[in-house]
């Protein structure tokens, strides 16, 4: 029984390698990434260590390279497990790394057990040959090794299109842009083999970065970093020349196509740019070829397909999600819309509550002086019901007589705005009821404005009773001044608050000898002998808290003194 550490990002390849080697009573440990790989490998020092090539944070060359940089630990036997179609990539890597046994996935458990029985007892597993051993002639071992290498690049070429096929089906059911644009980026990572990947998208005026995205590379993302990338190196030459570059020997490359600062060295670079119908969007950049010293053509045009699919996904995703939130925000907008109209609903049934209880009789009209809104107290006013009337000329309810003067009061205010108001006292105004009757009434012009429209609200008011109480207030003056000015009694009346004399019957100026004129405007005790009986202001103070002062046999002086 042997400790052993599985390093995988992928939980299910952990699942299975423990499942598996757990039948064979091993210890396991797990790490979803190199760097936790290695720190688990410091505390538990494991006899066997099981690692992915290609992990997000630290990668298996990585990971291997700080392994043996440790003292305590550097001799641990390490297994490559890697996709069969990254073969070629994984076998060069574990040489330079000195790493002597690789597991392909999907995996053979039998192979895999083969393979960690014989690196615990320090054995090399060889992969088997497939050339039958009694055929040891010279051209036919060329030939099998012609055949063997056609089968790897096969081999490897349908585990890239199963992986490819399978980010397809993955891929058909993701919406949200940004996700796609990541898996898209770690896909072909995996799929082409790379230590990291880098992935862009511009704005629309493609004078910014609207997002950008690394697998493999730890990035701290700053507007400085965006700047460099729009505006030296390699990008900034893609930008320009709209192709993708490849480059070996980074390191001797003139500056101007060297990768911005902030980024890491790399020795061998694959950059495509990403066109939505010729459009370039951004670009998509693979770093150091994983076990080889630069990107093959094969590996070129499979990113410039990867590319042209991601960019035509992405931009789908976006549409798709612009298309969402479009859908959102007008449904909110129904919403707002609905609840808008439910209120007005409800506000114009407020208001025509209010209109209909209102005691005035309240007609709208629209520029044609067609009536639009007549309520309750209009219908008891005019005889009529609303519904005969709604559509028909408002001069049906003006007399014949003044139908011409309100014409022109509604021209005018049209033309000036101003309320014209059409008073009894100053200028005659009636209305004319349903069953012919006309009647006094006092009314009212304003204007209002609904959608662009112009109406005119024409307020009246039925002053019938009114005009028979001004009638009977001017009979009974009239009656009274008869009696006044008729009186045999001298009748004197007096301001209340100042005491003068407000008026005065002739009876009384015939009696004392003055004029009407004369005695008007004067205090009480400025005249004759009212002087004497009240003489003081005390006594007139008296009078106004009692109401009277009663005098019996009160002689008079006349002007003339009898």
């Amino acid at each position: 029984m042997a400790k052993i550490l599985i390093i995988d990002d992928r939980p299910l390849n952990r699942q299975f390698l423990t499942t598996l080697l757990g039948y064979q009573r091993h210890e396991l440990r797990e790490a979803s990434d190199g760097a936790e790989g290695l720190r688990i490998a410091r505390e538990q020092r494991p006899d066997l260590i099981i690692s992915d090539v290609l992990m997000p944070t630290m990668d298996g060359y990585e990971f291997v390279r700080r392994l043996r940089e440790d003292p305590n630990i550097r001799h641990t036997t390490v297994v490559f497990s890697t996709a069969h179609y990254l073969s070629r990539e994984s076998q060069a890597l574990a040489e330079k790394c000195g790493v002597t046994s690789i597991i392909y996935k999907p995996c053979d458990p039998q192979m895999v057990l083969e393979t960690v029985e014989a690196s615990l007892a320090n054995k090399v597993v060889a992969p088997k040959a497939d050339v039958p051993r009694e055929f040891d002639r010279e051209h036919v071992k060329i030939l099998t090794e012609a055949v063997a290498e056609k089968t790897t690049q096969l081999r490897d070429a349908n585990g890239k299109l199963t992986a490819l096929i399978e980010l397809s089906t993955d891929l058909s059911k993701e919406r949200d842009p940004v996700k796609l644009l990541d898996r898209y980026c770690s896909v072909v990572r995996e799929v082409v083999g790379a230590r990291w990947t880098l992935v862009a998208l511009l704005e629309r005026d493609r004078k910014a970065i609207q997002h950008l995205g690394a697998v493999g590379l730890e990035l701290n993302d700053s507007p400085a970093l965006r700047s460099a990338l729009m505006e030296t190196g390699t990008f900034a030459m893609l930008m320009k020349e709209g192709r993708s570059i490849t480059l070996s020997g980074v390191s001797s490359t003139p500056g101007a196509m060297e990768l911005p600062a902030p980024l890491p060295r790399a020795d061998s670079l694959l950059v495509t740019p990403l066109s939505v119908r010729g459009d370039i969007q951004g670009w998509i950049c693979l770093a150091d070829k994983l076990g080889l010293d630069a990107f093959s053509e094969q590996d070129e045009r499979l990113v410039m397909a990867l590319g042209a699919k991601m960019a035509v996904a992405y931009d789908n995703a976006r549409l798709y999600d612009e298309s969402t939130k479009y859908a959102i925000k007008l449904e909110t907008e129904i919403s707002e819309r609905t609840r808008a109209e439910r209120e007005l609903t409800e506000n114009r049934a407020r208001l025509a509550g209010i209109i209909n209880s209102a005691m005035d009789s309240i007609i709208t009209v629209d520029s044609d002086q067609r009536v639009v809104m007549f309520n309750r107290a209009a219908e008891k006013m005019f005889l009529c019901n609303a519904v005969e009337v709604i559509g028909k000329p408002l001069d049906r309810f003006i007399p014949p007589r003044f139908r011409p003067s309100h014409s022109q009061d509604i021209r005018k205010f049209s033309d000036t705005g101003v309320t014209t108001r059409a008073m009894a006292a100053t200028r005659p105004v009636s209305g004319l009821r349903a069953n012919g009757e006309e009647f006094p009434s006092e009314a009212s012009i304003s204007q209002i404005e609904v959608g662009g429209q112009k109406l005119y609200t024409v307020i009246m008011r039925d002053t019938t009773e009114k005009s028979r109480s001004q009638e009977g207030l001017q009979a009974s003056e009239l009656r009274y001044r008869r009696l006044f000015e008729s009186s045999q009694d001298g009748i004197l009346i007096l301001d209340a608050v100042s005491g003068q004399i407000v008026d005065v019957n002739p009876f009384l100026t015939d009696l004392l000898g003055y004029t009407k004129e004369e005695m008007l405007g004067k205090e009480l005790w400025e005249i004759g002998s009212f002087k004497d009986i009240i003489a003081s202001r005390d006594a007139f103070n008296e009078l106004q808290q009692e109401g009277f002062i009663r005098y019996e046999h009160m002689p008079l002086e006349t002007q003339g003194g009898i």
